[in-house]
């Protein structure tokens, strides 16, 4: 799979057990949703660690990396 844009947002965190629920609730039809609504923003992922604990990964891709100004396409 090609990539998409030429810059990236990666994230990674823990997430309490008694709010994973809520959290994968609101980050599947909430957050992500919204984030690609926004101009720039190509592509959204989300990687949850297999094992003991709860380690979630995220990936943004973006058309450009520009933290100081508004997105355009």
């Amino acid at each position: 799979m090609p990539l998409l844009g030429t810059a990236a947002m990666l994230l990674s965190f823990d997430i309490e057990a008694d709010a994973i629920a809520e959290h994968d609730r609101w980050h599947t039809h909430e957050h992500l949703p919204e984030r690609l609504s926004i101009s720039g923003f190509k592509r959204g992922t989300r990687w949850i660690a297999d094992g003991d604990g709860r380690r979630t990964w995220c990936s943004m891709r973006l058309k450009v990396w520009r933290p100081w100004r508004r997105m355009r396409t």
